[in-house]
């Protein structure tokens, strides 16, 4: 912190014309506070050493009253009024650093979305985006584009119930012992036939005989 503090001392100094030497810069600094600081104010000779150190490199120890000047000459009331602004700024910085971020981030998204295909079409297990002058395509479901897929049976009893019985597979019977299976309760993606729960009997006649 106070390595930063010096720097926009300093800095200040050369934005409001003073020379750019040791000597030109403390006497800018002093004849600034001067006006500003009631009694006397921090010596040209005790910030000229300050800036020397500091631009070569060297660890500066300032006392309290000589931060609290160069703080005032910085348009702070004190040292402690001037890191409470520093902090207050990187604090608001990296909200800004945030928002604009996710500002990015939506933009982005709607950018991406507002081209991506609005159709979709089936594609041997599941659905995939398409343009919609593709045959066969359809309005795009969001849920069944990410989550409906056509299954390749299992047999275990887990694959076609959950731990209440309840069924997990859905099916369209094409012939006998020949079943399409799927995971939701929909219609079929190609004919638009519902899907059925699978049952015990389904499973013992036409997939797994030993369940």
């Amino acid at each position: 912190m106070l390595k930063e503090f010096l720097e926009d001392v300093f800095q200040r100094a050369l934005e409001e014309g003073a020379p750019e030497t040791a000597n030109g810069i403390a006497t800018h600094i002093h004849q600034a506070l001067d006006e500003k600081v009631k009694g006397q104010p921090l010596g040209v000779d005790s910030i000229r050493s300050y800036y020397t150190k500091w631009k070569n490199g060297k660890s500066v120890s300032l006392s309290k009253a000589s931060k609290n000047d160069l703080a005032v000459y910085l348009g702070d009331t004190n040292f402690k009024a001037y890191t409470e602004r520093k902090q207050t700024k990187k604090v608001n910085t990296k909200r800004y650093i945030y928002a604009m971020s996710v500002m990015v981030f939506v933009i982005g998204f709607l950018l991406v979305d507002r081209f991506r295909p609005k159709c979709m079409i089936w594609s041997e297990d599941r659905y995939e985006r398409c343009a919609c002058s593709e045959d066969g395509s359809v309005d795009v479901d969001p849920i069944k584009l990410k989550k409906f897929r056509k299954l390749v049976v299992k047999c275990e009893i887990e694959f076609f119930f959950d731990k209440e019985g309840k069924p997990k597979v859905f099916y369209y019977k094409k012939g006998d012992k020949d079943l399409e299976l799927f995971n939701m309760p929909t219609w079929h993606p190609e004919n638009g036939e519902v899907l059925r729960k699978i049952t015990p009997h389904m499973i013992r006649e036409h997939l797994c005989s030993s369940l």
